[in-house]
């Protein structure tokens, strides 16, 4: 699945409530949850309701799960939140 988890059936990006929602039915069905997990830390939130968003369920899944996130995931993290656009 990997890359087709991240577009939707028009070959456009989903968006960030799409992959939380795949994300979270793969937590719960025990498959494709690394895509999953991926396509959510990579997504490039499009405004401050998305980055809070990202960060909040990103947080309570760590804290649910009991698991934390590589150096490299922690990069992506903060290269895609939205950050840097800030004045």
């Amino acid at each position: 699945m990997g890359t087709e988890i991240a577009a939707g059936a028009t070959g456009e990006k989903s968006s960030l409530r799409e992959l939380i929602d795949q994300h979270s039915a793969a937590v719960q069905g025990g498959k494709e949850a690394k895509a999953s997990r991926q396509a959510i830390i990579n997504y490039e939130p499009k405004g401050d309701g998305e980055a809070y968003l990202k960060l909040t369920y990103l947080a309570g899944y760590l804290i649910a799960t009991k698991s934390s996130l590589s150096i490299q995931e922690l990069k992506s993290i903060s290269e895609n939140s939205g950050a840097r656009r800030r004045p």
